[in-house]
């Protein structure tokens, strides 16, 4: 899709006089030009000018955010042009960020094309990641940020059913935020990487109680639940809903209460269930690697 140069100031809220000045002097982005000389941008520009911009916002120069973004990008691609997948990446960001549903749906049917679990890890996801960082350092508007995760949600959530229907796999697994949580981003994203490799995951999408998650545990008797705290929370308050899920779920259940809202240290009680503050050391452990759980010792 192309944009003119009013267009661009809009999408990435770098001045005009900012932006013109920053092509003749770093040669930040080189738009095409119509036969009227104006200025025409296509989404990869768009995606690099937010990209230099979060940077900025990091405390880079504008020449040293430039410099690392050439260094990524030439690193990422290699010789030659950029990666269907990344370019396509770029487009989908650009589309998200300018409340394009059309065009976003048209790069959705693109990505159908390729593999499933690389359109993932290499496109939804790295797009969560800078519209999550986009709009910490406000360079994202709330709006922005609702339509990009929402778009991306719905996909996700439409994978993790469908590899649900087709079986238990490695075995059931609940995925559920701690009751009064309302993010649930990372916790969607521990579900479908559970189901990447290869469990049926079931994701509670509404906000519930400890009674209604005891309810479907007790209900659906799955192999592994896991529980996503994000806000900070009392140790007592903790262990008593760690407490009620242990006696809801099967004995042979695997119980996880995770996220960056657990205390330091985590809580040493019921022994059965795993406290771990990122949802990489439940994977980690599932991987058969080293465990790097922050359990506290006896």
């Amino acid at each position: 899709m192309s944009y003119r140069v009013k267009e661009v100031v809009d999408l990435t809220g770098i001045p005009r006089n900012t932006l013109l000045a920053w092509e003749r002097r770093y040669d930040v982005v080189e738009p095409d030009r119509l036969d009227n000389g104006y200025r025409v941008y296509r989404d990869e520009h768009v995606a690099r000018l937010l990209e230099i911009k979060r940077l900025i916002a990091q405390g880079h120069k504008v020449s040293e955010a430039i410099d690392m973004l050439d260094r990524l990008e030439a690193a990422q691609a290699g010789p030659g042009s950029q990666e269907p997948l990344e370019r396509l990446r770029d487009e989908l960001y650009t589309a998200l960020l300018a409340s394009n549903g059309d065009r976003a749906e048209a790069v959705a049917a693109s990505l159908a094309e390729h593999d499933r679990d690389e359109v993932i890890d290499r496109v939804y996801f790295p797009i969560l990641a800078r519209v999550g960082e986009g709009w910490a350092c406000g360079q994202v508007s709330i709006a922005q940020e609702h339509t990009a995760t929402a778009f991306i949600r719905a996909r996700l959530l439409a994978t993790l059913e469908e590899r649900r229907r087709q079986g238990p796999g490695l075995g059931r697994v609940l995925c559920a935020r701690y009751p009064g949580e309302h993010h649930d981003v990372p916790l969607l994203a521990l579900a479908v990487q559970l189901s990447q490799r290869g469990y049926a995951v079931q994701m509670l999408e509404e906000e519930t109680t400890t009674e209604g998650i005891c309810a479907t545990v007790r209900r659906d008797r799955p192999d592994m639940v896991c529980v996503s705290v994000m806000r900070a929370h009392r140790t007592p308050a903790l262990v008593a809903f760690a407490l009620e899920l242990m006696r809801a779920a099967p004995r042979e259940c695997r119980l996880v209460v995770g996220g960056r809202g657990l205390p330091r240290p985590v809580p040493q009680a019921p022994s059965r269930v795993a406290w771990l503050r990122s949802a990489e050391g439940l994977l980690r452990q599932l991987d058969g690697l080293p465990e790097e759980s922050e359990r506290a010792s006896a």
